[in-house]
């Protein structure tokens, strides 16, 4: 019973709203509640956003502003290859991903994100070099430094 009755409240409560903060086409699910929001709200926007380049249209749009925020919240998403024929799974992953209902099914940062993007888009033998993180390139710099340091002119090892 307790589901059925937080299910009469969600739809109570945006069927009373009339503004939202932000556009309905790109809010998360939780916004579109008027419930807190935290960094993967945006990454469900940027999923929304992924979605309209791949596809060429938001993921859901109605009639009124109110209608798409309730399909933010309870419309089944189409995914990209079902609008598009040759869109490649992987994006279709990227998106449901990106675009869970429940915060905690999403990716987690953008960053994820932007890696999730970056495994799919850029092969790994590439010679195109990921983003490095910053701990990693200080860790690679510090280590470049010290090898230079036991290092003389000619690459042999200093004595001493």
């Amino acid at each position: 019973m307790a589901p059925r009755h937080r299910s009469r409240a969600i739809r109570n409560d945006l069927a009373e709203r009339e503004t939202f903060d932000g556009t309905p086409a790109y809010i998360s699910p939780e916004q579109a509640m008027g419930n807190p929001t935290d960094p993967r709200s945006d990454v469900y926007s940027m999923g929304c956003v992924l979605y309209a380049l791949l596809t060429g249209h938001p993921p859901f749009v109605a009639g009124t502003p109110r209608d798409t925020a309730h399909l933010q919240v309870h419309g089944r998403l189409r995914l990209p290859s079902e609008r598009v024929a040759g869109i490649p799974e992987v994006c279709d992953g990227i998106v449901r991903t990106a675009m869970a209902r429940r915060a905690e099914d999403r990716y987690q940062s953008a960053r994820e994100l932007r890696d999730a993007l970056l495994d799919a888009l850029v092969p790994p033998s590439s010679s195109h070099r990921r983003p490095r993180r910053r701990a990693q390139w200080e860790a690679e710099e510090r280590l470049r430094r010290s090898r230079r340091a036991l290092l003389d002119g000619d690459g042999s090892v200093l004595d001493g």
